[in-house]
C-alpha cells in the first residue's frame, strides 16, 4: 500500500485529477483561460476526470489499462491528455492500482431479489430509461452512436454503452442514487424515487434495467425526435434480450 502511494505522489496524479482536498487542474483552469483566447468558455474541457472513489468504481485490471495506455477514449471533448505511463514496470502499475481500491474499495454485498423483472423486461425498461421517458441520461451522456447537442463539457457525461467495463456494478447502483456523494463537485443530479412509472415505479429494479440494458450487446440507441424540449434519447425498443 505504502508503495502505490509514493507512486502516486511521484507520479502528481493529484496534480491533474481531482481527489479528497486536491482540485487538480480545476484550481488553475481560470487561470489558463484568462491566458488563452481560444478557451474561454471551456473550463470543463480542461479539468480530467475525478479519481475520488476510483478504487471502489473500475473493475480490477481497469485502472492498470489505463495507466498502460490501452484503455481508449471515453472523453473525447477534453482538452487536456494524460501522459503516457507505458515506463513504469508491472509491479508498479499493480502497487498502484492496488492503493486505490484498498482505500476506496465497498465490496458489494447485495442480496439477489426474487422480484426482479425478466430479462425481457429489463432490456425494454431500460431503453425507455435512458432517454426522456425516463431519467434523460441523453441530455448530457453520449450512448453509443448517439450524441447530446448544445452541452457544455463541464456537464456532459461519458459513453454509457458497455458501462461494466469501465464500472462496477455495486458502485453504479450507489454512484446513480446519490452522485455527489461518491464524486464530490459532480454535475449529476441524483435519481430520486418516482421519477419514472416503468417498472411499478421501483427505483432499485430501474437500476437493474439501466445496467442490464446499457451492458446487452444488442443495446441501440436510436434518435427520434422527443415531446419534451428537453431531451433527445432512446426510442422504445422491443422487448427482447
Amino acid at each position: 500500500l505504502l508503495e502505490g502511494a509514493a507512486l502516486v505522489h511521484e507520479l502528481r496524479c493529484f496534480a491533474c485529477h481531482r481527489r479528497d482536498r486536491s482540485l487538480g487542474l480545476e484550481s488553475i483552469s481560470q487561470e489558463v483561460i484568462a491566458g488563452e483566447e481560444s478557451l474561454r468558455g471551456l473550463a470543463g474541457a480542461l479539468r480530467p476526470p475525478s479519481l475520488a472513489a476510483i478504487g471502489d468504481k473500475f473493475p480490477s485490471g481497469r485502472l492498470s489499462e489505463v495507466l498502460r495506455g490501452e484503455a481508449g477514449r471515453r472523453r473525447t471533448w477534453l482538452r487536456v491528455r494524460m501522459p503516457g505511463f507505458q515506463h513504469l514496470s508491472a509491479e508498479s502499475i499493480a502497487a498502484i492500482e492496488h492503493y486505490f481500491v484498498a482505500s476506496d474499495r465497498i465490496e458489494d454485498s447485495t442480496p439477489s431479489d426474487a422480484s426482479l423483472p425478466t430479462s425481457g423486461e429489463l432490456y425494454s425498461a431500460g431503453h425507455q430509461l435512458v432517454g426522456g421517458q425516463g431519467f434523460s441520461c441523453t441530455s448530457c451522456h453520449d450512448v453509443g452512436d448517439y450524441r447530446p447537442s448544445g452541452v457544455e463539457p463541464n456537464v456532459r457525461g461519458p459513453d454509457l454503452v458497455g458501462l461494466s467495463r469501465w464500472s462496477r456494478k455495486g458502485w453504479f447502483l450507489r454512484w446513480m442514487r446519490d452522485p455527489s456523494r461518491r464524486i464530490p463537485g459532480v454535475e449529476m443530479p441524483a435519481i430520486p424515487p418516482g421519477t419514472s412509472p416503468l417498472l411499478a415505479g421501483r427505483l432499485d429494479h430501474q437500476m437493474e434495467a439501466l445496467w442490464f440494458s446499457l451492458n446487452s450487446p444488442k443495446f441501440s440507441c436510436l434518435l427520434y425526435t422527443s415531446p419534451s424540449p428537453r431531451d433527445r434519447g432512446c426510442s422504445r425498443m422491443p422487448s427482447s434480450a
